[in-house]
């Protein structure tokens, strides 16, 4: 297995590194540990373009998670100007999701949300508008790819990541609520590859 994990981060980048750490294999099941045992057994059961997703609500003081322990979505992964973006979301017009953006030998998890043109969100407490997209960063995470990446056209790209998002505000009825979820996810998607067109 191909295990992506932060080991440095610059002040104020967009990306951050990573390092390659190579173990068992999902052919070689035996010498799976526990978690990635469950790992493989969650990718056989995903199909092409979908994903299963669990979040957890760190700031719901309820004594029951608004959450479902886990659900579907749809994922797609594109490479284009040499950055895979994997996407596993759901929704309409209206919906929340994650994104992996892989650039060399970097990476980033996103959370986003879209309310439909609904302004409800804010980054920080103290700003003064509101907005109707937010894309969160993660505060923590991790990432892992069940066998290494070819970045070629049609490839099947199965992989696992966890991450806790930075916190933020939503308006809900009048009152700003305080957001912070940690969220985990298996997908599996086929790699559609465009290519730059030159400028002639």
């Amino acid at each position: 297995m191909f295990s992506l994990k932060v080991f440095s981060q610059e002040k104020g980048s967009r990306f951050e590194n990573f390092e390659i750490e190579e173990g068992a294999g999902f052919d070689d099941f035996e010498k799976l540990d526990s978690l990635e045992k469950k790992l493989a057994t969650e990718f056989g059961h995903l199909s092409n373009g979908r994903s299963r997703l669990t979040i957890i609500d760190l700031t719901d003081t309820a004594s029951k998670n608004r959450f479902p322990p886990y659900f579907n979505a749809l994922s797609q992964a594109i490479f284009y100007a040499d950055t895979l973006r994997v996407t596993t979301g759901i929704g309409f017009f209206a919906g929340m999701g994650v994104q992996i953006l892989l650039k060399g030998s970097q990476f980033q998890i996103t959370y986003f949300e879209d309310a439909d043109n609904a302004k409800v969100f804010k980054i920080s407490e103290n700003d003064e508008k509101f907005l109707s997209s937010i894309q969160i960063p993660a505060l923590k995470k991790n990432l892992t790819f069940a066998k290494p990446l070819k970045y070629v056209n049609g490839e099947i790209l199965t992989g696992h990541f966890e991450m806790t998002t930075l916190p933020y505000f939503e308006n809900e009825q009048g009152t700003l609520v305080k957001k912070q979820y940690r969220i985990s996810g298996t997908f599996s998607c086929a790699v559609r590859r465009f290519e730059e067109k030159s400028s002639r």
